[in-house]
């Protein structure tokens, strides 16, 4: 595990959010994926996310979000060694 803080390293805003949500993310693993689920558990994004290798910093990905039900989801953001739950509210 690269970071004992990954779980604290993942922001997920604005949340609440309208059209658009960002996701900062530590740099430093080989692979990202991102999932995001509704309410029912049914997955309603799954993306492989880009490793800027010669970034030791942070990451930033943005989705757009303007076409999902309003309501709560659940991001997850997975890498070779880590898995993260964030809850991200869609108005």
């Amino acid at each position: 595990m690269k970071s004992s803080n990954y779980f604290e390293d993942i922001h997920v805003y604005p949340n609440p959010a309208i059209d658009m949500i960002t996701i900062d993310y530590p740099a430093g693993f080989k692979k990202y994926q991102l999932q995001l689920f509704d309410a029912l558990g049914q997955m309603v994004l799954n993306e492989q996310l880009d490793n800027d290798a010669s970034n030791n910093g942070v990451l930033t990905h943005t989705i757009n979000v303007s076409e999902l039900t309003k309501g709560v989801y659940i991001v997850n953001l997975q890498t070779e060694s880590n898995s993260s739950f964030k809850r991200v509210v869609i108005q």
